[in-house]
């Protein structure tokens, strides 16, 4: 009994831990530099910088899907990325699929 117990537990922070790695695996649009940005595929230094001007003029991004509003980021750059963003954590490109 105490087995099983201690057993499940050491699963439950397993899992916990794989799931803040992934969580923290991501490029942050709030804190990413231009650099940063256009590492990703589709993301030039252009648009890289308008997403960097946007962020300034307007504050951080409350979820991914705002980068939408970013001038020259539609729907299809979003759908392609949007497994490699976050709007929280910090920026690690250690498990992201979409580098140039």
């Amino acid at each position: 009994m105490l087995f099983k117990k201690t057993l499940t537990k050491a699963v439950g922070v397993l899992v916990l831990l794989g799931l803040s790695a992934a969580v923290s695996a991501k490029v942050n649009i709030n804190t990413a530099t231009v650099e940063e940005l256009s590492q990703l595929k589709n993301i030039g230094e252009v648009k890289a910088k308008a997403i960097v001007e946007y962020r300034e003029a307007n504050g951080d991004f409350a979820k991914i899907e705002d980068i939408v509003l970013v001038k020259g980021i539609g729907e299809g750059i979003f759908s392609a990325l949007k497994e490699d963003l976050s709007v929280e954590g910090e920026t690690s490109f250690e498990d992201v699929q979409n580098l140039k």
